[in-house]
């Protein structure tokens, strides 16, 4: 199941070094049909229980926080949550079209 979000807390950034994701079997990086690869962009978002740490892909030919300041405040264009089950284990990703600082 797919939804469309905001995240209700700012999220900064965590990482100016985000790794671009590989297929587990070879792995070598996750090309998209566009020639895009996609990129992990780590942050950090207070909540009511403290730090919740926040991973994001993002689909980018170059580093999508390129430039961007270590806990540099992030903004997330059409953010999707994905929630699923896999080998009977629940998962959830975040992906968006892109990020800047905002």
């Amino acid at each position: 199941m797919k939804f469309s979000i905001s995240m209700p807390n700012p999220v900064y950034l965590a990482n100016k070094n985000p790794f671009k994701k590989s297929n587990f079997e070879t792995k070598e990086p996750i090309v998209t049909a566009n020639g895009d690869y996609l990129w992990q962009v780590d942050g950090v978002a207070p909540n009511e229980r403290g730090i919740e740490e926040v991973s994001v892909t993002i689909e980018s030919q170059k580093n999508p926080v390129e430039g961007l300041e270590l806990m540099t405040p992030l903004a997330f264009k059409d953010l999707v949550l994905t929630i699923g089950k896999m080998n009977g284990k629940k998962f959830y990703s975040l992906k968006a079209a892109s990020v800047k600082a905002a």
